[in-house]
């Protein structure tokens, strides 16, 4: 009964694989991939991502040149939130 009450009142795990804090991008396009549970819901950047049925998920973000900070945010159903910030620096490849 205790493990249950801490999971509901709990925000859900979340684990960004990609990209990594501080990474440096030669591309503007960029893939956050991560996951939670599977009953939680998952913005990033305040965009609502479809989870898998094991709670990863995978999403393509566009970017600018210049430093960005991409949040992404895991919900439970109980309400409780997670977030996690990724800092990213888009540079331009010689040449272009």
């Amino acid at each position: 009964m205790l493990n249950q009450f801490r999971i509901f009142s709990s925000p859900p795990p979340l684990e960004i694989y990609t990209p990594q804090d501080g990474q440096i991008l030669k591309s503007n396009k960029t893939e956050i991939v991560g996951r939670t549970n599977y009953q939680a819901a998952v913005e990033i950047d305040g965009l609502p991502i479809e989870l898998s049925k094991d709670g990863s998920f995978r999403h393509e973000v566009l970017l600018e040149e210049g430093e960005h900070t991409i949040l992404i945010k895991a919900t439970s159903r109980s309400g409780k939130v997670r977030e996690v910030k990724r800092r990213v620096i888009v540079e331009k490849e010689e040449g272009q």
